[in-house]
């Protein structure tokens, strides 16, 4: 069926480690999980072959591992599909690509359709060609929108195959679910470094267009444009409004309108930061990824900045503004804001430290001309940090002269411009030039 999306895989196995369930006794779980609560029977020979039965494009030359393990019981709080089993369950299982299902408050996340369906769709993301880290360093800063677009079509086609907007509630304390895709998220100001909760932006677009044009239209249009298509959203989008636009122009408009007011196409744009105004991240707090987090970074480097950037517009003169934001009492970790102030005379790029407790503040100096600053905050930590309520203070503004570059009857080597001084001065000139004091 070309129009379905995976939720079995070739075969399910378990060990015998301490906190992880036997073969034997898994392997009946296994198979609940994976067909009866899919309402799907059939396993196919091999991981190709399941892809493809499925509806999946998988490149020639794509590596695609027949050996998947699922691992019920697993030690950990929720559930999580990692490239490399050999961190959890020894080097034996080095190179096995793995899904390791744990608990949530006491209930089994393998238990849970959407839990399974969102962690099969990463294993396919992957062999699709996705990127695994987390973060990524994209013109010189941190992005997290290679990990927000495999949470968000995750999260769809979780949802889409349950009818239910409400992901991972059935394994979630208290049945309340820990993401929606019912909700009005826009590019970028919705966003906060945390892929989860960034996902809804994209996944909530995903939604509503899958309540205008149907589920299966959605899903067959994400089975196709998802591939080579994982590290933007604005690519993602395009690609999607590609495929409907097969299934005719009204389906290609929807779609293209849902995702205008989504503003995918915005996701990689700076947040409007207003001075006096305090910026709190949407839920939770803005995320700072540790360096050890980074797709091709292994050290700590001296300014790690994260995905969030802001913009600050201010009238020309301005001298000078201070950042405050809260943040850890850590006072060995050393936070930063990176900025670039744009104006007439051009780009001019600084640093300046955040100090203090949990509020911290760093001042910049502007140069001439300046109307604009983009700024990021900056990291050195090895580890994951937070910050919130942004808050920007503008400083005095000069009063700008214009002077004429050739002397005058005044005998200066350049002349005050009269029409920068106002209607009395311009007077004062011309009392002088009639030579009345």
């Amino acid at each position: 069926m070309a129009e379905e999306m995976p939720w079995v895989v070739v075969h399910c196995e378990a060990t015998g480690s301490p906190g992880i369930a036997t073969a034997a006794a898994a392997a009946p779980r296994c198979q609940a999980m994976l067909s009866d609560a899919r309402g799907l029977g059939a396993r196919a020979a091999s991981a190709r072959e399941f892809l493809h039965e499925h509806g999946f494009v998988v490149a020639s030359d794509a590596k695609v591992e027949d050996g998947l393990v699922l691992v019920d019981d697993a030690p950990l709080s929720g559930s999580l599909t990692v490239p490399d089993l050999a961190p959890w369950l020894g080097p034996a299982w080095a190179g096995r690509v793995g899904v390791l299902f744990g608990k949530m408050g006491g209930n089994a996340t393998s238990e849970d359709p959407d839990l399974v369906t969102h962690e099969l769709v990463h294993v396919w993301l992957r062999q699709s060609g996705a990127t695994e880290p987390r973060w990524v360093e994209v013109d010189g800063h941190m992005s997290n929108e290679p990990a927000l677009l495999q949470e968000a079509i995750a999260d769809f086609v979780a949802a889409a195959r349950s009818g239910d907007p409400f992901v991972g509630r059935r394994s979630w304390p208290d049945g309340v679910a820990p993401r929606s895709l019912k909700v009005a998220m826009r590019c970028p100001d919705d966003l906060r470094g945390e892929a989860h909760d960034d996902g809804q932006v994209l996944s909530s677009a995903l939604w509503e267009a899958r309540d205008a044009l149907g589920g299966e239209t959605m899903l067959s249009a994400i089975a196709k444009a998802a591939p080579g298509h994982t590290g933007r959203v604005a690519d993602l989008a395009a690609s999607v409004a590609r495929e409907l636009a097969g299934r005719g122009t009204e389906a290609a408009r929807t779609w293209s309108e849902i995702a205008r007011r989504h503003a995918l196409d915005r996701c990689d744009e700076p947040i409007a930061l207003r001075p006096g105004a305090r910026l709190s991240a949407r839920r939770g707090d803005f995320v700072l990824p540790g360096a050890g987090q980074v797709a091709g970074v292994g050290d700590v480097r001296p300014s790690q900045t994260g995905p969030q950037t802001f913009a600050v517009d201010f009238p020309v003169g301005t001298t000078s503004l201070v950042l405050s934001l809260r943040a850890a009492a850590d006072r060995e970790t050393h936070l930063s804001v990176v900025w670039k102030a744009e104006g007439s005379l051009g780009p001019v790029n600084g640093e300046a430290a955040l100090v203090g407790g949990a509020v911290r503040s760093a001042s910049i100096d502007l140069p001439q001309g300046a109307s604009r600053v983009v700024l990021r905050v900056a990291s050195r930590s090895p580890r994951e940090l937070a910050y919130n309520d942004l808050v920007v203070t503008l400083g005095p503004r000069t009063i700008a002269l214009a002077v004429s570059p050739t002397p005058t009857e005044l005998g200066c080597a350049g002349a005050i411009d009269p029409v920068a001084l106002g209607p009395l001065l311009m007077a004062l000139l011309l009392l002088r030039r009639m030579g009345l004091k």
